[in-house]
């Protein structure tokens, strides 16, 4: 207590493992040290992040969970904060096992929903987009009562899209549409599911998805653009300009 009260927390980190490895101590006291010890930890880990060593402040953050584990609140904090760090020194594979381990292992932690935010935003900087995507959908799968569920499908459907996973945007797009159907971005993602089937050159159901944009929509700009894309990727692809456009003449001057 007295090396802590000091500022001393290596000197309080080595007398309380003494104290816990020592025979005859009561169990009482042996909990005291067990709460001091991380304590002592998690202080000099927040003395080196304000000295600025952020990589360092991180691996001894990490500590709190592997020396005083029973210590659940400051773990929780502690392992937050380690990733938080980790990312300070662009250490992003240790910052996301970091936010991994409290996620994974403190799922009712009020810090596991930043902790897969802040894993999605690691593998942005990776450029791992469809990981980060995992990471997003994670928050809706786990936390989909929270504030962050509609958010968090839609930025997974967003960045599997920047992965080049198009099969599984459209399966959250489609999860998407069916969770949250009267929200504005449902309609938007059911008309951006064409062009990623298109991108697989999956064209017939691309079509079926057009087709169904226009009877559902008819008042919406993107039915005409619906039929144009549809035109347009018959030509790029060999078709012939008049399977394309006269397609879109047709249902167009049926729906004028």
């Amino acid at each position: 207590d007295s090396y802590f009260a000091l500022g001393k927390f290596k000197d309080s980190e080595i007398i309380a493992k003494q104290i816990i490895n020592e025979g005859g101590i009561s169990d009482e006291q042996k909990e005291f040290a067990r709460k001091r010890l991380g304590q002592a930890i998690f202080k000099n880990a927040e003395y080196l992040e304000e000295q600025g060593d952020f990589f360092t402040a991180a691996s001894e953050y990490y500590r709190v969970y592997t020396e005083a584990p029973e210590e659940t609140k400051l773990v929780e904090r502690a392992l937050l904060n380690s990733g938080l760090n980790y990312q300070k020194s662009k250490d992003w594979l240790r910052a996301i096992a970091s936010f991994d381990t409290l996620v994974t292992n403190y799922s009712q932690s009020q810090f596991a929903i930043p902790g897969l935010q802040n894993i999605a935003d690691a593998y942005k900087e990776l450029e791992q987009y469809s990981q980060s995507a995992t990471a997003y959908e994670r928050i809706f799968t786990d936390f989909r009562s929270s504030e962050n569920a509609d958010a968090a499908l839609y930025n997974s459907g967003f960045y599997y899209k920047k992965g080049e996973d198009w099969q599984n945007a459209i399966r959250v797009n489609n999860l998407y549409i069916k969770t949250y159907p009267e929200q504005s971005y449902s309609i938007d993602l059911f008309f951006a599911n064409a062009d990623l089937y298109l991108k697989m050159d999956n064209v017939p159901e691309a079509n079926r998805i057009y087709e169904q944009f226009a009877q559902r929509y008819p008042d919406d700009p993107r039915t005409v653009t619906a039929f144009y894309e549809r035109g347009k990727y018959y030509l790029d692809n060999g078709r012939g300009y008049w399977t394309g456009f006269s397609l879109l003449w047709h249902e167009c001057s049926e729906n004028s």
